[in-house]
């Protein structure tokens, strides 16, 4: 099952930890953005959104990300959980 399907199903501010390994520029077809950088931004985006509404109060997630794309996704991430959780 895809992972936002996943999150969907997980009851609100029910997890505390969350560790997200996502891909990038696998040159692969399997996975559920074009591999082009604004649609990967749109998927980040998407999952971070869904993510924080699982997370609990003072819960943390941790995203395993390779420096290529490492500002991108924290400007995401400031956002949706806000600069001062970094």
């Amino acid at each position: 099952m895809e992972a936002l399907e996943c999150l969907k199903r997980i009851e609100k501010e029910s997890i505390q930890t969350i560790y997200i390994d996502p891909p990038y520029n696998t040159k692969s077809s399997n996975f559920e953005y074009e591999d082009a950088h604004a649609d990967y931004e749109k998927w980040i985006e998407e999952h971070l959104i869904l993510a924080k509404a699982v997370l609990k109060q003072s819960g943390c997630i941790f995203i395993s990300m390779d420096d290529n794309k490492m500002a991108e996704v924290k400007i995401i991430a400031n956002e949706i959980f806000g600069t001062r959780n970094f």
